[in-house]
């Protein structure tokens, strides 16, 4: 500041300049300078903790770092940590992610509480982001004794391994269970698992639905929760509601195996 102020005063002290010019000058400068400090203020912005029971940082600011709401120009960074939806329990909502993008990274989690644990409940919330999966788990858990739907819009690009999942009932052929529902195109070519007893302690046992044309050339793993628990037998663990993969490439390939055995992301 005392740099600008003093090349300021030397301006308007120049011999051959009118000083009314010169304060146009300066302002315009001034202006310039400040538009350089706000562009410089965009950029990376990291989660410093887990969101905890009934706060959400998708549109909340308290857990960013550094603080403040999700906006454009920044990209964000869940780390290991857990970021929450908003906990809709009206149907028909659609929550919007401020920020240029959100990456779900190794150890973190998208947590999506859509019907706020209420068990019976059968809401329907769209929550839209540009995702990067970067080797987190995003998943939609909130009752094992519900119908709750997560929307997931925007855009969803695998960097990495990654997991999704839904949370269900622990018996097989059950009508309580919760589903995933990614209309956005997914693509990259970072390996996915579907539940699994790694994923989310093995409680996701419900349904993942895959509802556009997807561009996504990596390998879509659907893996047995605990005790190889399918809590609807009729939707099953993973739906395709579309084509997936691009003509010219074959597209994903989709398989089964059992758990690998990798330490479980936070529940």
């Amino acid at each position: 500041m005392k740099n600008r102020f003093r090349f300021q005063i030397a301006l308007l002290n120049m011999p051959g300049i009118p000083r009314l010019r010169a304060g146009k000058l300066c302002i315009t400068m001034a202006l310039v300078l400040g538009l350089g400090t706000a562009s410089s203020l965009a950029g990376t912005v990291t989660l410093k903790t887990d969101d905890a029971a009934n706060t959400t940082s998708f549109t909340g600011s308290t857990n960013w770092n550094p603080v403040g709401a999700p906006s454009a120009g920044n990209s964000y960074f869940t780390g290991p940590y857990v970021i929450r939806s908003i906990n809709n329990t009206t149907t028909g909502k659609t929550n919007v992610f401020g920020g240029d993008s959100l990456s779900i990274d190794s150890g973190g989690r998208f947590l999506c509480k859509v019907g706020n644990n209420i068990a019976g409940n059968t809401t329907v919330a769209n929550n839209s982001a540009n995702y990067i999966l970067n080797g987190g788990l995003m998943d939609q858990a909130g009752a094992n004794s519900d119908s709750s739907i997560c929307t997931i819009g925007g855009t969803v690009s695998v960097n990495a391994a990654s997991f999704i999942g839904a949370f269900g009932a622990t018996g097989s052929d059950s009508p309580d269970f919760e589903t995933l529902n990614i209309i956005a195109p997914i693509s990259g070519s970072g390996a996915l698992q579907v539940s699994g007893a790694n994923v989310n302690s093995g409680g996701d046992t419900g349904v993942v639905k895959l509802g556009t044309a997807n561009p996504y050339d990596g390998v879509i793993t659907v893996t047995n929760a605990n005790n190889s628990v399918v809590a609807s037998t009729v939707n099953r663990i993973l739906q395709l509601d579309n084509s997936i993969g691009r003509p010219d490439t074959g597209g994903s390939r989709v398989g089964r195996r059992a758990g690998d055995g990798r330490k479980s992301l936070p529940s």
